[in-house]
């Protein structure tokens, strides 16, 4: 992954959304006082470019950015504000004024001020290409995934190397039997609880839409692991179900009577449960989440 991605893709600017300490790690970010919000205006300088540059990315991805938390704030929402003295909230002709506790004065039209929350603030970040601000906002955002990657891969294998150096240490055949069945213990232990979470999710996606559920899984292993090449992601899933389950997709798309046919049409009923397997266990194989996507699915049903 590299930070141009959070650009391209939305679900990698999801899992990064809240990573908001970033912000100030990068550069100094001024708020409005009192409601810890900034105007467009402070976001552009933050950014270090134009107003406009800004407002284009809010248009054009207004459903993520309100999701933020971006707000609009008129006259009214200022006088409903609680964290803004009332008293100091002054109506003009064409304008009104907000008096600030640390004695800074906001002049804005009627129509209101667009505001931005931390989080609002860093989901530009992930999408302004031309901002070496943002460019830092994005890769200091990778850096902590991988940090945080990392730590957990070591978390994951500290128990099963310390069964292993029990094993490798035993100063007598009896020492060596123990450690070498505690360490089969949590081998199948480990298992057991991946295949049942597979289960789990195998019958949910099954249940609500394998199809859809097949092709975002597949989309993601693409991004992820085949540098967003769709096909070759799918010749991977094609090799999970020869090798695993011996069904050889390729050939029976090639041999359908089925014009432009695809996986789905040349698979059974029984045999689509193989296949949101396989794309499961590659998922889990490549360290890929797709929790959302299981509520996705569920959601839309």
């Amino acid at each position: 992954m590299n930070e141009l991605a959070l650009i391209e893709k939305k679900d990698l600017r999801e899992e990064f959304i809240d990573r908001i300490e970033v912000l100030d790690k990068v550069k100094t970010l001024l708020l409005l006082p009192d409601i810890q919000l900034a105007t467009r205006q402070q976001v552009a300088d933050f950014y270090e470019v134009d107003q406009s540059t800004i407002r284009k990315l809010e248009v054009k991805n207004r459903d993520e950015i309100d999701s933020d938390g971006f707000v609009i704030f008129k006259l009214k929402d200022f006088k409903e504000c609680e964290e803004v003295p009332t008293r100091k909230i002054i109506s003009n002709r064409g304008y009104f004024e907000v008096h600030y506790s640390n004695g800074t004065l906001g002049r804005y039209q009627h129509n209101g001020v667009a505001l931005y929350t931390r989080r609002a603030i860093l989901r530009i970040g992930m999408l302004l290409r031309d901002s070496v601000i943002a460019k830092e906002i994005r890769t200091q955002l990778l850096n902590i995934e991988e940090k945080t990657t990392q730590e957990q891969k070591i978390l994951s294998i500290t128990e099963e190397q310390q069964l292993m150096l029990d094993v490798m240490c035993a100063t007598n055949e009896g020492e060596r039997l123990l450690a070498f069945s505690r360490f089969n213990d949590y081998k199948n232990r480990y298992i057991n609880i991946l295949e049942d979470k597979i289960d789990i999710l195998v019958n949910g996606i099954l249940t609500w839409n394998p199809r859809e559920g097949c092709n975002r899984m597949v989309r993601q292993i693409a991004g992820k692991v085949f540098d967003s090449k769709y096909g070759k992601a799918w010749n991977k899933v094609y090799a999970e179900m020869l090798y695993k389950h011996n069904i050889g997709v390729a050939r029976r798309i090639k041999e359908s009577k089925i014009k432009n046919a695809t996986i789905f049409d040349v698979l059974n009923d029984s045999e689509m449960s193989l296949l949101v397997k396989s794309c499961i266990s590659l998922c889990e194989m490549y360290n890929i989440n797709i929790d959302n996507l299981f509520i996705d699915l569920k959601e839309n049903l």
